[in-house]
């Protein structure tokens, strides 16, 4: 007999009686030794003893409550440990044990042939080399396997020769031969572990959602397959689960562990407003979440979409990745040239020889390629735990090399919607009186500026006006309709071509244009009882971003919308040297076009799908756009109304570049550094030829460097849930 004690998510215990009543039930069920419901976070305790009663039965009780609770244990959290590929397998420790046996055949008396049996042991051995060196030949790709085949058939070659001339130094060039494609294996079987740790982290990032999740439905919760969830739907999480798709915290508190998406182990805060990811697990509290985006829409499988695209030869552009295509040309005609240039000064064919196969054999040409994938994945981690999403390789690299800026107003440097700034009575008006009219003629309008209007009135606590004015409007009954009939609402240019004398308006609505504001004037007949003042107020961080924008050299284009006034004063405000009011779809598309030729990379941000052709645009950044739509044209989504954001996702491309660019100049350096000690100085001050297992061990010891250097992505675990 064994006590256990298990959590259960319990749903709908909204009010404390109907917890007294569910623990009541469960306590006299056979077993239970205690029980807890929590109402805050909607979970239930229960000890018992596992050989009178099972989880099933006090499922089936709290169902029979008769408050309509539905239950289901709480998933447990646990951690996935990446799985780690041996490097040196059976075959490799005795490929690698085989290689030094050549060297035996090298004292005098044993015959030179002697020397092939363990080089042919290794061949077999070696076998997988030979068809991926074929097929690197034929798509004209050339890499390590056609280099390290290169250098071995001249190794295997040369000992051949020398054992038809029975010399015992073929079983030196035996040794070489054998180490180049020992060599070859052991790089080969890195660049697998590396590819295969990398699939069962896309694979496991693809399977980290649940299957199902609890779905808020009026007053009941019902459990629904994912596929089932749509957006807008409210889904509740309770601690230990893991989120199903990205949406806005409505209510709740938790501590939720955001590593899957951002590869940061520490847990982050969310309550009402923030933004919760897909994959995130909920550690403790409990969480309304409204649905934004479901399936491949979310910001967890638009990464693994990402975490695709990162193959070594299309992850990132740089200014070495052409100098990469020709690494092979360059090593194979150096070493061909410093064979024969030792061989005229030493006459020395051995010494020609073994300088060839050392030269042949330092190259480690998937190193080049493959410094980009690490830095590229943390780059794109790092960006999407500051609600950045590249949804592209190109645009995570080009950002950081933007020399042209286009903004569009809304959502980007003013908000969208008009905000009152006044609100005026005429002097023979009470306020009261004016506010209950402008609610009655805004209430029953859908255009902006009647919305700005009720907004203002409501929160001004319309629907408690002062009652007498109220009563004395209302006592009127029939003439207070006639009245109300009579009131409008008009713009100043309108209320001038109805007739309406403004003589006693006109400084006023001057004063409050010129401040970029939009006038709405309330007229009752054609007298002007009162106006309201409105305008898009600037973003906070507006000027300061724009004023950084230039300070690193960006052209900056600002495309603002609403009247002349107004965009005049915006442009006053923020200080914006270039603007342009109102463009059309053509005058953007004539635009885009010219600096399509332009050297300097183009982005255009915006806060909803242009209507305009982007085509010629490097980079579409949707800002506001993250939580809100998917657009499936966008290369950067900013999931928060920030424009601080777009210079954090360049920040992010600049340092992803120099640390790539670094990281493949110093393989450059290698390169080059081999070449020079193996072709020339090593041969020239020590008159012998650096030996080919010394180049070999070099070229796998980078590329195990490489591969297996610091590691930023945080990849090594992944929490999943398992009910």
């Amino acid at each position: 007999m064994a006590i256990i004690t298990k959590v259960f998510s319990v749903a709908n215990i909204t009010v404390q009686a109907s917890a007294e009543t569910v623990e009541k039930r469960i306590r006299r069920l056979p077993g239970v030794q205690s029980v807890s419901v929590s109402r805050k976070d909607m979970t239930m305790s229960v000890s018992y003893e596992d050989t009178l009663i099972d989880e099933a039965r006090i499922i089936q009780e709290v169902r029979r409550s008769g408050y309509q609770a539905y239950t289901h244990e709480m998933p447990r959290v646990i951690v996935h440990e990446a799985r780690k590929i041996p490097l040196l397998t059976k075959e490799i420790r005795i490929l690698l044990a085989l290689c030094p046996v050549s060297l035996l055949f090298c004292i005098p008396g044993f015959s030179p042939w002697f020397a092939f049996l363990p080089l042919f042991a290794v061949i077999f051995l070696s076998r997988e080399i030979f068809p991926a060196a074929l097929k690197e030949i034929r798509e004209l790709k050339p890499a390590d396997a056609a280099i390290s085949t290169a250098a071995f058939l001249v190794s295997f070659i040369y000992t051949a020769d020398l054992a038809l001339r029975s010399e015992n130094l073929s079983g030196l060039f035996a040794f070489y031969a054998s180490a180049i494609l020992a060599g070859a294996v052991l790089r080969r079987r890195i660049v697998y572990a590396e590819k295969t740790q990398s699939d069962d982290s896309l694979k496991r990032m693809r399977t980290a959602l649940p299957a199902s999740a609890s779905v808020q439905e009026g007053h009941t919760e019902t459990l629904r397959d994912i596929r089932e969830i749509k957006e807008d739907q409210k889904v509740l999480v309770r601690p230990g689960e893991t989120i199903c798709a990205d949406g806005e915290v409505e209510r709740g508190f938790a501590l939720v562990d955001e590593s899957a998406i951002s590869g940061q182990e520490k847990p982050v805060e969310k309550s009402e407003g923030s933004f919760v990811y897909a994959g995130s697990v909920c550690l403790n509290g409990s969480l309304e979440i409204r649905v934004e985006r479901v399936g491949s829409a979310t910001a967890m499988m638009r990464f693994a979409d990402l975490a695709e695209k990162t193959g070594s030869d299309t992850s990132f552009q740089s200014p070495f990745k052409s100098f990469g295509r020709y690494l092979f040309v360059y090593a194979l005609v150096t070493a061909v040239l410093c064979a024969f240039g030792w061989y005229f000064l030493s006459h020395s064919l051995d010494k020609a020889m073994m300088v060839l196969i050392s030269v042949l054999a330092c190259p480690s040409l998937q190193a080049l390629s493959l410094t980009s994938q690490k830095s590229l994945i943390a780059a794109a981690r790092e960006a999407a735990s500051e609600h950045i999403l590249f949804t592209s390789v190109e645009a995570l690299e080009l950002a950081g090399r933007c020399g042209s800026v286009f903004l569009d107003q809304d959502n980007t440097v003013t908000d969208q919607e008009l905000t009152i700034t006044d609100f005026l009575a005429a002097p023979n008006m009470s306020m009261g009186r004016l506010e209950y009219i402008a609610y009655a003629l805004s209430s029953r309008s859908g255009s902006v500026f009647a919305r700005a209007v009720t907004r203002y009135l409501r929160s001004r606590r319309i629907s408690a006006v002062d009652a007498r004015e109220f009563s004395q409007l209302s006592s009127r009954g029939r003439d207070a309709l006639q009245s109300m009939r009579r009131c409008r609402t008009y713009a100043p240019e309108d209320a001038l071509d109805a007739g309406i004398d403004l003589s006693d308006w006109n400084e006023r609505i001057a004063e409050l244009q010129s401040e970029g504001k939009r006038i709405l004037l309330f007229a009752e007949e054609n007298r002007i009882i009162g106006l309201a003042a409105a305008r898009r107020a600037v973003i906070e961080e507006a000027p300061q971003v724009l004023q950084e924008m230039k300070d690193r050299g960006l052209d900056v284009i600002l495309f603002t919308d609403g009247t002349a006034a107004e965009a005049e004063w915006l442009c006053n405000t923020l200080q914006a040297d270039n603007t342009i009011h109102l463009p059309s779809s053509e005058e953007k598309e004539k635009l885009f076009a010219h600096l399509s030729t332009a050297d300097n990379v183009t982005s255009y941000i915006t806060s909803v799908p242009p209507a305009a052709d982007c085509r010629n645009i490097d980079i579409l950044t949707m800002i506001s756009a993250g939580t809100k739509y998917d657009e499936k044209d966008a290369g950067i989504l900013l999931s928060r109304p920030k424009i601080s954001d777009f210079l954090k996702a360049m920040d992010c491309s600049a340092s992803l570049t120099d640390e790539i660019q670094n990281a493949q100049m110093k393989v450059i350096i290698y390169h080059a550094a081999a070449i020079i000690i193996t072709g020339f100085l090593f041969p020239a001050v020590l008159h012998t030829a650096v030996p080919a297992v010394i180049s070999a061990a070099a070229s796998t010891f980078l590329l195990y460097q490489v591969v297996n250097g610091k590691k930023k992505d945080g990849s090594s675990s992944v929490r999943e849930d398992k009910v």
